[in-house]
């Protein structure tokens, strides 16, 4: 057994030294100007730029972008039908968008779930960590994140509070809307960070 964990303990320490010298080698070709991509940055300290679960942070990534497109996409359909169907009142509209985009949600990080397995399929995990590296260090991602967190939290809250009988449930409904709005919050803001970096 004390061989098997020093052979484990082992592999993890070659596979950290291998990520740091991919690391070095990413950043003397951004030095040199050899990588074309602006949004790749990698300023980041270099106790920071080594990812412990390069997959985890790739799935994660994933099926997020998968529940926010569902939750995007059943704002964009949702909103005429039920406008069509005479729902005005703007709280009645976004109760019922926040049922909708539950549904979206779920079939948004289905669909992710299958193309993020089918995507990964076969890797090395050299070509996971760059693409975990890359998806950390970009800026418009970064920020994705971050709107999406916050769209969750804000979300959940009014949904939990303006039902008060099963807050539970309006949480839930609200944070998948929060899921949908953090994408529109995120285009009108991507063009103020990327300009910054220019």
């Amino acid at each position: 057994m004390g061989v098997g964990t020093e052979s484990d303990m082992n592999c993890t320490l070659l596979r950290t030294a291998d990520q740091k010298l991919l690391l070095l080698f990413r950043k003397a070709n951004c030095n040199n100007g050899n990588v074309g991509n602006n949004r790749l940055e990698a300023k980041a300290e270099s106790s920071d730029e080594v990812i412990s679960y390069p997959k985890a942070e790739l799935w994660r990534h994933c099926l997020l972008r998968g529940a926010n497109l569902g939750s995007f996409v059943s704002i964009i359909f949702g909103t005429p039908v039920l406008l069509y169907k005479g729902v005005r009142q703007p709280i009645t509209l976004l109760q019922r968008l926040s049922r909708i985009s539950t549904y979206g949600v779920g079939c948004g990080m289905l669909l992710a779930a299958v193309m993020t397995a089918n995507m990964t399929w076969g890797n090395t995990e050299e070509q996971i960590f760059d693409r975990s590296y890359r998806l950390r260090y970009n800026k418009g991602q970064v920020l994705m994140d971050q709107v999406s967190y916050v769209g969750v939290i804000g979300g959940g809250l009014a949904g939990g509070l303006s039902s008060p009988a099963n807050w539970c449930k309006g949480g839930v409904q609200g944070a998948c809307l929060g899921l949908g709005l953090a994408v529109f919050t995120q285009m009108l803001l991507k063009p103020l960070v990327v300009s910054k970096d220019l």
